[in-house]
């Protein structure tokens, strides 16, 4: 408001000026003529400076807006993707927990013949586990079609390295299903099993301190976008 102070400056020395001018002049005509011409003047000054002002009050009114606007779908698609790393993350553990892969009796049922039912089990831990990560990439998605309506269409240049990653994983995570399931033939099988032999063995986590290739991978490739939505945190890049 400091541009707005200064406007008013000359406007309350103008102010000054009338009421001397009014001292001196005794009231005569003369005086009077010259009063009312700095009136208007005055007055010209104070509805300029009560534009200026007006405009100054409506760009910092947007700029707050803005600013709301990208810190809130920046805070949002950043704990979005913090859920879909964790969901990546929970997909590869190499460990089946307890209350993972239970086989309902219609899921039994169709498999009358099944001894062993441990491959099954595996097959529907996968399944899960992959659809527990779709809900979060679908939910990301809708986040990402926000954010390309806001920042424009160059936002989708922040996501590809992850998208092509889990594109990467969805292929692994397929062909395993495809391998394991007693559903299919055994010529379905070694079909998809001759493809796992073509990707990275990116199945299961090593869960090493270090994490793995396919984890760094996952890691850099977030921290473009990253970046970026902090800047829109702090408020960077408003116009």
């Amino acid at each position: 408001m400091r541009s707005a102070s200064v406007l008013w400056i000359p406007a309350a020395m103008l102010f000054a000026c009338l009421a001397a001018l009014l001292a001196l002049s005794g009231f005569t005509a003369e005086g009077l003529e010259a009063v009312s011409a700095l009136a208007n003047l005055i007055v010209s000054i104070a509805a300029a400076a009560a534009a200026v002002i007006a405009g100054m009050g409506l760009s910092s009114w947007k700029a707050s807006r803005q600013y709301d606007g990208d810190y809130a779908l920046a805070r949002d698609y950043l704990v979005g993707l913090s859920k879909a790393q964790q969901q990546l993350r929970a997909l590869r553990y190499p460990v089946i927990w307890s209350n993972e892969g239970h086989l309902t009796e219609d899921e039994k049922e169709q498999f009358p013949d099944l001894v062993d039912q441990s491959e099954l089990r595996r097959a529907k831990v996968y399944i899960d586990r992959w659809s527990a990560h779709t809900e979060e990439m679908v939910a990301l998605y809708a986040l990402k079609l926000q954010a390309m309506a806001v920042w424009g269409d160059s936002f989708e240049d922040h996501m590809k390295r992850f998208n092509g990653l889990e594109r990467e994983l969805f292929r692994v995570v397929r062909s395993k299903i495809e391998t394991i399931h007693p559903a299919n033939d055994p010529e379905k099988k070694a079909a998809h099993a001759a493809m796992l032999l073509k990707e990275r063995d990116i199945l299961h986590d090593t869960i090493d301190p270090e994490p793995d290739s396919y984890a760094k991978d996952v890691e850099e490739s977030l921290s473009d976008v990253r970046a970026f939505l902090r800047k829109k945190l702090g408020g960077e890049d408003l116009q």
